[in-house]
């Protein structure tokens, strides 16, 4: 049974009242955001071991906005690539609050949550994760349709997302089209990460971001999910929004036979 969008706004207010709460726990940097009618009303960064404290810091912030918990009208969450551990808290904290209060909720990869960083530039924007073992996660989209803040149009995807070493990460981001001159913008810690790899210039008119554009806002998490919501009059069940880990965890890689390795995967 699909959640029927409109249903959840408050009685007497108009889509820009509507109240959204996203959050992105994928890497070492969780977010958590409060939009209020495509208004930025609060945006909480926790680092390292937020894992133990996010319910803790989401009640947190509702309580200082003065939002009851029930005056939510939909939630988003970033669905992954990333940390495992991350990825499964915040799609279980988000997934049973919209189950409980009957709310819609929408997931977003967290690849194009990082690539919202670059919302409104020309040119294309690739998104490069650490993947740790030596490997970076990696999408591209189009986002210069997207206004910063929400609006325009969503995200156009241009290399799904994929895991694989930075070298090769290099390289599939040099083949992505692109008119003479239009530059082509990496952000996401996995850039950081290997700087002697992802340099200014190399390939041609490719531009670095900094370090505050290394993790997913859930900023930029909420106003793809307003955009979304705005799109279409009916979000899927919590239970059918899933992660998408890309490779497989420990667990399965150690189920698999002794030998056998885990070829680069891309996500469509």
């Amino acid at each position: 049974m699909t959640s029927d969008l409109s249903r959840h706004r408050e009685a007497g207010d108009d889509q820009a009242a509507r109240r959204l709460c996203a959050l992105d726990s994928s890497t070492q940097t969780a977010s958590i955001a409060l939009l209020e009618g495509r208004r930025l009303l609060a945006e909480l960064t926790v680092h390292a071991s937020h894992s133990k404290s996010l319910l803790d810091d989401f009640h947190s912030l509702l309580e200082r906005c003065g939002w009851p918990l029930t005056s939510i009208s939909a939630f988003a969450v970033g669905i992954g690539p990333g940390s495992f551990t991350g990825v499964r808290i915040g799609m279980a904290t988000l997934r049973a609050l919209s189950w409980t209060l009957a709310r819609p909720l929408l997931g977003r990869c967290s690849l194009e949550i990082l690539a919202m960083a670059a919302a409104g530039r020309s040119g294309s924007v690739a998104a490069v994760m650490d993947a740790r073992k030596g490997e970076v996660y990696l999408a591209a989209y189009d986002v210069s349709g997207v206004a910063r803040g929400g609006g325009l149009s969503l995200p156009h995807q241009v290399v799904a997302p994929m895991v694989l070493s930075p070298e090769a990460a290099l390289s599939r981001i040099a083949e992505i089209p692109r008119a003479a001159g239009e530059p082509l913008w990496l952000v996401g810690d996995g850039v950081l990460r290997y700087p002697e790899i992802f340099r200014p210039g190399e390939p041609t008119d490719l531009c670095i971001g900094g370090p505050a554009e290394a993790f997913p806002r859930a900023a930029n998490l909420a106003w793809l999910a307003e955009l979304a919501l705005d799109s279409r009059d009916h979000a899927p069940p919590p239970l059918e929004v899933v992660p998408l880990y890309v490779r497989p965890s420990e667990a399965e890689l150690g189920s698999q036979p002794a030998g056998r390795g885990c070829a680069p995967k891309e996500v469509v």
